[in-house]
C-alpha cells in the first residue's frame, strides 16, 4: 500500500507540472523564426527528401545547410496543414506539458519534501517559460528530460550486471531516438559527462559501469544523427560553433546573456539563490556523489545561462534533478521552522511576479499575436502584385517564407547555419546598414522590393547615428515607399508597375521609422498621413503622427479630432491615450 501511494504521488506530481507548465505554454504564436521551420517542412513534402542545399533562399541556394532539426519542422508543417496555427500552438503546448511530466517525476523522485515539490511547481515552469517558444528546442529539451528521468534510477555502487543493462537500455535508447530531433540534445551530453565527472571526484565505485554507460549514450546518439541527418553527428558541433562566436552573440539574442534584473526573471534568479544556498550548506559534513553532482549540474547550466539566456530551459530542467536532494538537506537542518516558510514564501511571491511578467507580454491562447506578426502587411504584399524578389528584415524572413514560399524565397533568414557566413556581414549587414554599394548589392540580386520592420534599439547603436537602409530608401529617386502601418515598410523600385495596386501609394513626406516629418509643410505631411490611413488602415503610428502634426501647425482642435479618431478605431492605444490626457490637460 505505501508503495501505491508514492505511485501515485509521483503521478499527481507529474499532472501537476504538466498542467502549470501547458498553462504557461498557451500563449499565441510570436516567434519570427517558426515560419522557416513550416516552410522545411513544406520543403521536405515537395521534395520527398531532406534538403542538404539551401532551397528556401534565393541569394544562397547552392549553401550546404546543415538541416539538423527537419523532424521538428515536418511535424509542424504538418501541424499547420491540419489545423493552422492553432495546429502548431497545441503541438507545442504538448511536448511542453510532456517534457514537465518528466520533470515532475524526477522532483518526486529525487525527494520526499512536500515544500521542496511546491516551490519546484512555483519556480520550474515559470524560470524555463521565456524559452517556451514554437522551435524544435523543445524536442531537444524533452530529450534532457527524459534523460534526467533515467538517471533517477542510477544504480546503487555494486550493482549487477543485468540493473546496469535495464538503466543504459531506459537511458540510451530514448536518448538515441529523441536526439535525432535537434542538435540541442548535446546538453544531455554534458549532463552525462557530468555523472561520470561527479563520480570520479568522489572516487566511486562505479567509474568503469558510468563510462561504459557514457560511451553507449554517445556512440547510440551519434548513430541516431548519422542514419537520420545527411550530415550525420557533425550536426552537434553547431551549438558550440555559433554560442563561441562573438560575432553571433553580439547579433543575435538568444546568444546573449540573461537580464540582471530580477523583476523580469524572478524565477530564475531564485532558483539561482535557492541554488547557491543549498549548495553552500550542502558542503557540510562532506562531499558526497549527489552534491558534486548538483554542483556541477548547477553551476556549469547556471553559468550557460549567465552567457547565453537560450539555456535558461535546460537550466530549469538540471535543477529539477539536481535541487531537491541538496534543497531538502537544507530544509531539515535545525532551522527548519524558519527556511521552509520563508522558502516557500519567496518562490510564491517569485511566481506570482512572474505570472504578472509573463502574461503582460504574451497573448493568451493558441493562433498568431498579432503584435509581433505582421499578417496586413503580408497580406498587403500577397494581393498587390509586387515583385517576387524581397529584400526582408532577417527577423520576418520567417513569416515571409511561412507566408509566401514556395513561391517567394528569402534573401537572407536566420537560419544562420545555411548561409555562408560572409554573406551575413558582407551582403545582408552591408545592405541593412546602408554602407557604400548597397544599391549595387541588391541590383546584383536583381532585388526590387524591400520589406522592412522598424530599427531597433540594438540596430540603432550598430548605426551609431548613420542612415540605415530606411532612410536611404526613403530619399532614392529610384525608390518608392507604397506602404507602411505599425509593424513596417514596404518599398519598391520606381521602375516597376504599378498601375494596378490601387493601396499603394507614393509616401516621401513622413519617416515612418523614426516617427518624423521630412518637409516643413505641416500640411503636406497631414496630407500624406491621411494618404496612409486611407491605404494602409488604422494605425497607431500615423494616427499619433496626424496629433502631433497638427499640434505643430498649432491647431488644438484637429489634433483633438484625430485623437477621437484614433481612439474610436484603437481603443487600446496607449500612445492615443496619453495624447488625449496631455490635450485635456488630465492626469
Amino acid at each position: 500500500m505505501p508503495l501505491l501511494r508514492h505511485h501515485r504521488t509521483e503521478l499527481g506530481l507529474a499532472a501537476v507540472m504538466a498542467v502549470v507548465a501547458g498553462a504557461l505554454a498557451c500563449f499565441a504564436i510570436r516567434d519570427p523564426d517558426l515560419g522557416f521551420h513550416v516552410a522545411t517542412g513544406r520543403a521536405i513534402d515537395a521534395l520527398g527528401a531532406v534538403p542538404t542545399t539551401n532551397v528556401l533562399s534565393f541569394t544562397c541556394p547552392d549553401a550546404a545547410w546543415w538541416l539538423h532539426q527537419w523532424i521538428p519542422a515536418w511535424l509542424f508543417h504538418r501541424a499547420d496543414l491540419a489545423l493552422g496555427p492553432a495546429g502548431i500552438g497545441l503541438l507545442k503546448v504538448a511536448v511542453v506539458a510532456l517534457t514537465f511530466a518528466c520533470v515532475g517525476l524526477v522532483v518526486a523522485r529525487r525527494s520526499s519534501e512536500r515544500a521542496v515539490a511546491v516551490i519546484a511547481v512555483l519556480l520550474l515552469p515559470l524560470a524555463a517559460s521565456p524559452r517556451f517558444l514554437e522551435r524544435p528546442l523543445l524536442f531537444s529539451k524533452l530529450g534532457l528530460a527524459v534523460l534526467l528521468l533515467g538517471l533517477t534510477r542510477l544504480p546503487e555502487p555494486n550493482a549487477d550486471r543485468a540493473t546496469w543493462f535495464r538503466f543504459g537500455a531506459l537511458t540510451v535508447l530514448p536518448a538515441a531516438v529523441l536526439a535525432a530531433f535537434h542538435a540541442g540534445f548535446v546538453y544531455a551530453w554534458l549532463v552525462a559527462l557530468a555523472v561520470l565527472a561527479a563520480e570520479l571526484l568522489t572516487r566511486g565505485s562505479r567509474v568503469r559501469p558510468l563510462l561504459l554507460w557514457l560511451v553507449a549514450l554517445v556512440g547510440g546518439t551519434a548513430l541516431s544523427l548519422s542514419l537520420a541527418h545527411p550530415f550525420g553527428a557533425r550536426v552537434l558541433a553547431l551549438p558550440f560553433r555559433f554560442s563561441l562566436d562573438a560575432y553571433w552573440n553580439a547579433h543575435l539574442v538568444e546568444f546573449r546573456p540573461i537580464d540582471w534584473d530580477p523583476w523580469l526573471y524572478p524565477a530564475f534568479w531564485l532558483l539561482i539563490l535557492l541554488s547557491l544556498a543549498s549548495l553552500l550548506f550542502a558542503a557540510r559534513p562532506r562531499w558526497t556523489f549527489d552534491r558534486v553532482l548538483a554542483t556541477l549540474l548547477l553551476v556549469g547550466f547556471g553559468g550557460l545561462v549567465l552567457r547565453h539566456q537560450r539555456a535558461v530551459y535546460a537550466f530549469a530542467l538540471v535543477a529539477a534533478f539536481a535541487l531537491p536532494r541538496v534543497l531538502t538537506l537544507v530544509l531539515s537542518m535545525a532551522h527548519a521552522r524558519v527556511l521552509r516558510p520563508a522558502a516557500l514564501a519567496l518562490a510564491a511571491c517569485a511566481a506570482l511576479r512572474g505570472v504578472v511578467v509573463w502574461y503582460g507580454s504574451v497573448q493568451p491562447g493558441l493562433g498568431l499575436d498579432a503584435r509581433a506578426v505582421p499578417t496586413a502587411l503580408l497580406d498587403f504584399v500577397a494581393t498587390s502584385g509586387l515583385p517576387e524578389r524581397a529584400y526582408v528584415s532577417d527577423a520576418w524572413a520567417g513569416h515571409w517564407l511561412w507566408r509566401f514560399y514556395p513561391t517567394r524565397r528569402s534573401f537572407y533568414d536566420n537560419r544562420i547555419e545555411a548561409y555562408p557566413r560572409d554573406f551575413f556581414r558582407e551582403v545582408y549587414q552591408s545592405i541593412r546598414y546602408g554602407e557604400p554599394g548597397w544599391r549595387e548589392r541588391l541590383q546584383d540580386y536583381d532585388v526590387r522590393l524591400v520589406v522592412m520592420r522598424y530599427a531597433t534599439p540594438g540596430e540603432r547603436r550598430f548605426l551609431e547615428g548613420r542612415p540605415g537602409l530606411r532612410r536611404l530608401l526613403l530619399e532614392a529617386v529610384d525608390w518608392r515607399l507604397v506602404y507602411w502601418d505599425d509593424h513596417g515598410e514596404v518599398f519598391v523600385r520606381r521602375d516597376v508597375g504599378l498601375d494596378a495596386c490601387s493601396r499603394c501609394g507614393d509616401f516621401r513626406s513622413f519617416d515612418p521609422d523614426t516617427a518624423r516629418p521630412i518637409v516643413a509643410s505641416p500640411g503636406q505631411v497631414q496630407g500624406e498621413l491621411e494618404d496612409v490611413l486611407a491605404r494602409s488602415g488604422p494605425s497607431e503610428r500615423a494616427f499619433v503622427a496626424l496629433v502631433r502634426t497638427a499640434l505643430w501647425a498649432e491647431d488644438r482642435p484637429t489634433a483633438a479630432r484625430w485623437v477621437v479618431d484614433g481612439l474610436r478605431r484603437l481603443p487600446e492605444s496607449e500612445a492615443l491615450l496619453q495624447l488625449a490626457r496631455a490635450l485635456t490637460g488630465s492626469r
